[in-house]
């Protein structure tokens, strides 16, 4: 599970093939968002999934309009699988099968 956590910093990959094929005047914009979303998004997810023990990965929430939510394990998945998606598409590739999507 932990190297789907890791999969987050494919993205900063996308960032730097995507950087190579821009051109200066016109992605300069794009790139600095998708820059910025990236560290945000590696800030807050890699951090809590690396706080989670383990043995909770488990944990689904069951009270109330929750029930039947993605346990923890399966919303981290989903996270890494949306970054493998956005890195393929960056780089004009297919996702790795297991990746293309939940």
């Amino acid at each position: 599970m932990r190297k789907l956590v890791r999969g987050t910093t494919l993205l900063m990959w996308g960032r730097i093939a995507f950087a190579q094929g821009a051109k200066p005047a016109e992605n300069v914009g794009i790139s600095k968002a998708t820059d910025e979303w990236v560290t945000k998004t590696e800030q807050l997810v890699v951090p809590a999934a690396e706080a989670m023990p383990e043995e909770k990965y488990s944990f689904a929430t069951t009270n109330g309009e929750f029930a039947g939510v993605r346990t923890f394990a399966e919303q981290v998945k989903h996270l890494a699988a949306g970054n493998y998606q956005l890195g393929a598409h960056i780089l004009c590739e297919k996702p790795p099968h297991d990746e293309q999507g939940e």
